[in-house]
């Protein structure tokens, strides 16, 4: 049996919101710390001959369940690649994960530790309440919500949910 379509609620402020310079406000919890050192691990195996800057993601509920994911870059066909962020989001909604945190680890020396604009779309889509810990290299980590990062977004509640869509 199909789960009816659920229409997102309102869209949180987008303003004041702390965090929003990519600051540490407190030391990392134990879990984020932990799912950044698999977030390395996972880009240790990511696959990015295009960039080559190594990117893994996971996205924590809260509850101890976790998503993960890494990059995978096409030389061919850069438009098929995808980022680790979008990773670890898809594999969260398959494994049914909410995300309350999402940790990203990128090398040191990438050209910016912050998510493209495509990952910055479907984080405010699928995880506008989130809060994103950012680390490169062995950096101190960065604490920034998601709603910061797409101030004024565009999203799935800004769409009028078509008659009978609802009830799929």
């Amino acid at each position: 049996m199909k789960q009816p379509l659920k229409r997102p609620g309102k869209k949180p402020a987008r303003s004041g919101l702390p965090g929003a310079g990519g600051t540490m406000e407190s030391p990392p919890p134990k879990e984020v710390m932990e799912a950044l050192g698999r977030a390395r691990s996972l880009a240790a195996i990511d696959l990015t001959p295009v960039t080559r800057q190594p990117r893994g993601a996971v996205v924590l509920d809260g509850s101890g369940r976790t998503a993960e994911g890494s990059s995978v870059e096409f030389a061919e066909r850069p438009g098929l690649s995808v980022c680790a962020e979008q990773v670890a989001l898809s594999a969260a909604v398959i494994e049914k994960v909410s995300p309350a945190a999402i940790v990203i680890w990128t090398k040191a020396g990438s050209s910016s530790p912050w998510p493209c604009g495509a990952c910055r779309q479907v984080l405010i889509e699928l995880a506008p309440a989130a809060v994103l810990w950012l680390q490169v290299g062995d950096q101190p980590p960065m604490q920034v919500r998601v709603q910061a990062l797409l101030p004024h977004a565009f999203g799935g509640e800004d769409l009028p949910v078509p008659p009978g869509l609802a009830d799929r």
